[in-house]
């Protein structure tokens, strides 16, 4: 929920060489790297067009990528880490691959700053 008490809703998404620019019906714009997803990272301007804004705006899905993104998740913070490796993180090329879901990947937590996508409460 925002400050504001209204539910942020996406109106149109563009894209530049590094950023995804996710416009909301309240005037907000969000930049968003692609390197924080990626799937959308790797993939070509046409494929990156070829969304769609679901739910009513709290949505943003790519079915050629395989990929959706909420939009409260966005303006939280929270992004897809499966792609991150160790190798080489000063370049985007350190996330030419993204292992499969229960793979020995890495996890996002070996990298200072990164925030992890999911929140587990405990009793």
């Amino acid at each position: 929920m925002t400050t504001l008490g209204t539910k942020p809703l996406a109106t149109k998404l563009t894209f530049d060489s590094d950023c995804m620019w996710v416009d909301l019906a309240d005037g907000r714009r969000l930049s968003v790297p692609l390197a924080y997803f990626p799937r959308l990272f790797r993939a070509d301007r046409a494929h990156l067009e070829n969304y769609i804004i679901s739910g009513g705006g709290t949505g943003l899905h790519w079915e050629e990528l395989d990929e959706n993104i909420s939009v409260d998740s966005l303006l939280l913070g929270i992004w897809n880490k499966t792609g991150f490796k160790s190798a080489s993180k000063a370049s985007p090329q350190w996330m030419t691959e993204t292992p499969l879901p229960g793979s020995n990947a890495e996890s996002p937590d070996q990298f200072p700053g990164i925030q992890a996508n999911n929140v587990t409460a405990t009793s």
